[in-house]
């Protein structure tokens, strides 16, 4: 749940980081983008990354084709909530920048960055409508406490 942005989407864990996998996952919620050194769950240490739609294929029928199209309003100290288990995460954004479409190392740098801290990433694509790049927001678990 991200409230600045009114979304509240489920999360689809377990999917291959292929491309079409990847839409098929994102066509049901958001997806849980696992990478080596990038692969932590809600509330372990590490980074817990999520991919999103911000404009998928006009023709897709599904309702999450724009979830993550507000990402580039949000700022530094807005809140994501993450259910998981039975238990509430909450994130608080702590920056984001944007890279190449190759650039799934950033997700390890951010871990690597912040090594003792459960993290949370989101992505998508960017601009909106295209997929040169990628938009990533990056925050780090207040609560519960770690």
């Amino acid at each position: 749940m991200i409230p600045k942005l009114n979304v509240e989407v489920p999360v689809v864990f377990g999917s291959a980081n292929d491309v079409t996998s990847m839409n098929i996952a994102m066509g049901n919620g958001v997806a849980n983008f696992a990478v080596p050194g990038a692969s932590a769950k809600p509330g372990e240490i590490g980074n817990f990354v999520i991919s999103g739609h911000s404009a998928g294929n006009v023709y897709q029928n599904t309702n999450y084709k724009f979830i993550f199209s507000g990402l580039p309003r949000m700022v530094d100290g807005d809140l994501i909530y993450m259910d998981y288990e039975g238990k509430r995460y909450t994130y608080k954004m702590i920056g984001h920048t944007i890279v190449d479409p190759s650039d799934v190392n950033v997700l390890v740098r951010i871990a690597n960055e912040n090594p003792d801290k459960p993290l949370i990433t989101l992505l998508t694509c960017y601009p909106l409508g295209t997929s040169r790049q990628r938009y990533v927001i990056f925050g780090e678990q207040i609560n519960p406490s770690y």
